[in-house]
């Protein structure tokens, strides 16, 4: 019965207080957002004096993660005290029931020191396997937004017989394609045209017209809604995305330097 109640009541409070863990990890994955976003941004931050704004949005997700660690301490210390006091009265309470033994004469001291020998060899492994119970579930729950990202399914996925683009006719050609970021809003409706090979192509109009978006489907960041884009006479969708981007060259409109030597920027 005491194996049993131990059993019992370390998987239900393990299991029970793992949510203040999962807390923890969101709080902290979140605090470190805000902290490389307001670094990379120092600039924006600067522009607007937005310095303690930016602080306290750090501050007050570290005070939740603190109070999410202190419950989960203190949840914790329950577990260790609730382990230890089952051992301690069921043990006590065997004692008990050999010690009257040796009294009624049905029972050696030989016996009782064996009982008593016995019970500490059975608790101790008993309490280590709580403990790697618990270390499981932490390293799980640690390891939750991870499994969440692995089972995510990608949007934009070679074909199981997707071959390498093979470039003999530079000509780029849109044709007839529709693509939207969100139902609430088309981007691009049936835009056809044809980039010749040896010439220049300028695409003008406002912001959020779509411009960028058609570096982005030529480079299948995504993938168009309707229609196809084709580089020579080979459809986009149906080769290898890394032989796809080996054969474009960009000039990215924002300068992106690495922290790094010139050569690896290079």
């Amino acid at each position: 019965s005491t194996v049993a109640l131990y059993i019992t009541f370390t998987l239900l409070v393990t299991n029970w207080r793992m949510h203040y863990r999962h807390e923890m990890n969101a709080q902290e994955s979140k605090a470190n957002s805000f902290a490389v976003d307001g670094m990379l941004n120092y600039e924006t931050v600067k522009y607007f004096t937005n310095e303690k704004y930016e602080l306290k949005q750090y501050d007050d997700t570290l005070d939740q993660w603190e109070g999410a660690a202190v419950k989960s301490q203190v949840s914790m210390s329950l577990l260790n005290f609730g382990q230890g006091a089952v051992i301690a009265v069921g043990v006590t309470l065997m004692m008990i029931y050999a010690a009257q033994g040796v009294v009624d004469g049905n029972m050696t001291l030989g016996d009782l020191v064996l009982v008593n020998t016995m019970m500490l060899q059975l608790f101790i492994p008993l309490n280590f396997l709580g403990i790697i119970y618990r270390a499981l579930k932490y390293a799980l729950a640690d390891m939750d937004m991870m499994l969440k990202l692995l089972d995510t399914k990608r949007t934009v996925k070679d074909k199981d017989d997707a071959k390498a683009l093979n470039v003999t006719d530079a000509v780029v050609r849109f044709d007839n394609i529709s693509f939207d970021y969100s139902n609430d809003r088309k981007i691009l409706n049936g835009v056809s045209f044809e980039i010749p090979h040896g010439n220049k192509v300028a695409v003008v109009g406002p912001s959020g017209a779509g411009k960028s978006t058609l570096a982005r489907l030529l480079f299948r960041f995504y993938d168009v809604d309707s229609g196809s884009i084709s580089i020579g006479q080979q459809n986009i969708s149906e080769v290898s995305q890394a032989s796809l981007r080996d054969n474009i060259g960009i000039v990215p409109q924002d300068t992106v330097l690495f922290n790094h030597s010139i050569e690896h920027n290079i």
